[in-house]
Formats: C-alpha cells, structure tokens, sequence
C-alpha cells in the first residue's frame, strides 16, 4: 500500500512570452530534485529544499545545470517543430507581393528554433510585462464602464514601445484602440507593424481587414479576409465578413454565396443568416426576409441588427408602432447601434414628437462621433425646435469637418445660414448658401 516513486523527468514550456511580446521563450526540465530554466539567463533550482524558486544555483551548481540543459535541449530536439509563419511557397509570388504592400505579410516571424540568447529575458521585462497587464485590464472594464479610459490605455502602450519598441500586444492594443476610438488609417499602421513582427497573428490580420473596410478599401479588406482564411479555411464567422463585403459593393448574389457557405460550415452563424435576410429585403421580398432574420434571432438572440432589419420590414409594411418598438429593442441590445438610434428620430419626426427626436438623434450621435448625418440632422432639429442654436452650429460644423462633401452637407451649411440670418449676420449666411448650393450644382453635373 505504499507509495512508489516513478522518477519520472518532467518537461514544460512557455511560449507566450515570444509569440505576444517577442521577448525569449522558456523551457524547463525538472530531473530528481532539480529543475532546470533555459533561458537568456538560466537558472537551476534545487526543489527539495527551495520549492519557491528563490534561490538560483545555476552558477554554483555549474556542471549539474549544463547537463540538465544539455539533456533538455536534446528532447526538444525530438519534439516536431510548428513553423510560426505561413510558407511563402502557400501563396503565388504576385499575391505574396500585393499582401505585403497592404501590411498582411511581414519579412521575420519568431518561432521556437530561433536562438534564445538574442532576445530578452521575460524575468527582466516584469515591469513591462505589469504595465501591459494594468493597460488589458484596463480595456476589458469597457465591458462594464463606457467611458473607457482611452488615453490613459494609449498612454500606458506607448509608455511600454518608448522602452521596448518590439512588444508585439502593445502595437496590437494600439491598433485595436485606434479602431474602436480613433483613426482607422493609424490603426492601420500599428496592424501592419504588429505583423511586420508576427505575420500569423490572426486577430491582427482580422482588425487589419477591419481597417481597411472602415476606410473603404474594400479591395485591401477582402485581401485581409481571404489571407485569413489561409490560416483557418473553415472559420465561418470570416467568410460572414467576406459576405458584408460583398454586400457592401451591392453584388447580392455574391454576398448571398459567401453566406450560404458560412452557414454550411456553421449554422450557428446567425449573423449570416440576419445578412441573407438583409438580401431579401433588399430584393423586396418581405415574407422571406422576415422569416430569415427571426430563424437568426432564433439562433442567437441578440444578434447585431436584426432587430433593426425587421424595424425596416415593419417600416415598408406602414407599421410605425411596431418599426418604433424593434428600434427600441435594438437598441435595447445594442446601445451603440447608432443607424437604430437615427432611424427612430425619423419616426419621432413624422409623427411630430420633437422631444423624442432629438433624444434619438442624440444618442444617435454619441454612439457614433464620425457619423455627419447625425449632427446634421440634430441640428436642423434644435434648428426646428427654435432651440439651442449655440450647439446646433458646432454641430452642423462637426457633419461638415466629418464629411464636408457628403450628399448631407448642403443641409449643415443650410442650417449654419438660417442661424446666422437670425442672429443678423448677413454676410455669412450668404456665404454659407452659396457653399450649400454649389454642393448641390456640383452634384447634380
């Protein structure tokens, strides 16, 4: 009944360290009482009698950590080895070539055979390492807090690149930041810099093609999208956003095709579903979109717009009670769902709630900052409303900063004119009439 000893060697390894900060990977060998740590700086432990590790023997103990380390180089050498980058030989020359113009493809990816003593110890990088941690958590609060503290993330980010400028999660999170917060086309350098130090990095390559898209590159998203799908053929949620895509640039039978495949992969996607439904609205057929988008619902309750696209079906059936009620369960389920938020201001309008309007147009807005025909439809209604003119011009200035071209901003210098008549400025009314139907002159030829 007694216990027996099985002497048996024991054998880990971390490779986080090289493939998020680029910093060294750590293998360890416990053999009897010692286990040895190879490392830019190894270290020895004796286990029986230090089981915290605090003290290292590795230069005391000299001829009994070479060893381990010898022993424990020689089983690595027997273990197979996963290529971190993707083989040049997988993809043509010419679409090699066009990958890494857009950023997707980088020139050195670190793996596990590379030389452990040309990168940095990870017990010498804690600091960092605590300050990367504190900027993580920091995001994930946005879960629960929205006012996320944006420029203290950045701050702490770009606080770690000042001291390492190779930490491959610091560029990430900072693409990930500008995405979210910011400019897509600097959340575009950062991606293409997080790649540039690790090309198989699939969620760098997702919010890559998520840039791109945001910038309207469609050409470069869709590149994004399908170097994915080289590392992971059967992720359906991807072939879902090659789908939007298409969508996008009004090819519905091609959208519908990506989708239908999603859905044979995984029918769990029901995303793509809501979006098949999306085609047959568009395509007029009310019955089948409905019956589509509630079997999504169906899958996945709160899927993103679904409620939204059944406000529009209950808006081309004249139901305005019920267009105002699936408008308000989407954005029950998604406060940020800024077009849910706009197109309920619509509704309020036509039925002469000014106060619901502006309250929908509001939120519409603060969902979504960059989005012109939010400020400008917020403020021809403080316009309207004979209310609030002071905000009504900053905001009609914003829609023209964000979209000075846009087939909206004729209405932002229209209401900047019927301000400023009423306030006497005459001169500057007259300008802004002029700026107004010149856009609409330009449009029309």
């Amino acid at each position: 009944g007694g216990v027996r000893e099985l002497n048996l060697d024991a054998y880990s390894e971390s490779m986080y360290p090289l493939h998020h900060y680029g910093w060294s990977d750590l293998r360890a060998l416990r053999a009897g009482r010692y286990k040895v740590i190879d490392a830019p700086r190894p270290e020895l432990y004796d286990i029986d009698r230090d089981p915290r590790e605090a003290t290292n023997l590795f230069e005391s103990r000299r001829a009994i950590a070479d060893g381990m380390i010898t022993q424990l180089r020689r089983r690595e050498e027997r273990f197979a080895r996963t290529e971190a980058a993707l083989p040049a030989g997988d993809v043509d020359p010419e679409a090699r070539a066009r990958l890494a113009a857009l950023g997707y493809v980088g020139s050195f990816v670190a793996n596990a055979s590379d030389p452990r003593t040309g990168r940095a110890d990870p017990k010498d990088k804690i600091g960092l390492f605590n300050k990367l941690g504190t900027a993580m958590d920091l995001a994930k609060e946005r879960d629960t807090d929205e006012d996320e503290p944006i420029a203290e993330i950045t701050g702490l980010l770009r606080e770690v690149l000042a001291e390492d400028p190779d930490v491959i999660d610091a560029w990430f999170m900072l693409g990930t930041q500008e995405l979210r917060h910011g400019d897509p086309k600097v959340a575009v350098e950062h991606f293409k810099k997080t790649l540039s130090l690790k090309p198989d990095y699939d969620l760098a390559v997702i919010n890559l093609a998520h840039a791109y898209r945001r910038l309207g590159d469609y050409d470069a998203a869709l590149a994004g999208f399908e170097r994915y799908l080289q590392i992971d053929p059967k992720d359906a949620f991807v072939r879902y956003q090659i789908g939007e895509i298409w969508m996008d640039r009004g090819d519905l039978a091609k959208a519908e095709h990506v989708f239908r495949d999603a859905l044979q992969i995984d029918p769990k996607v029901a995303a793509a579903r809501n979006a098949l439904g999306v085609i047959e609205l568009e395509r007029g057929n009310l019955p089948e979109a409905e019956r589509l988008i509630r079997e999504a619902i169906a899958t996945k309750e709160d899927v993103r717009l679904a409620r939204y696209n059944l406000a529009l079906i209950a808006e081309k059936r004249g139901d305005v009670r019920t267009a105002e009620q699936e408008y308000l369960a989407e954005l029950k389920q998604h406060t940020d769902s800024y077009k849910a938020a706009f197109n309920l201001s619509r509704l309020y309008e036509q039925v002469g709630d000014t106060q619901g309007q502006i309250a929908a147009l509001k939120q519409s807005v603060e969902a979504n900052p960059a989005f012109p025909e939010g400020h400008f439809y917020l403020a021809k209604a403080y316009l309207d409303s004979g209310t609030n003119f002071d905000e009504a011009v900053r905001l009609a200035l914003k829609g023209l900063e964000l979209a000075p071209k846009s087939e909206y901003a004729p209405l932002g210098h229209y209401v900047l004119a019927d301000i400023f008549n009423r306030q006497g400025r005459a001169r500057e009314a007259a300008q802004q009439v002029a700026l107004g139907k010149a856009l609409e002159d330009r449009r029309k030829n």
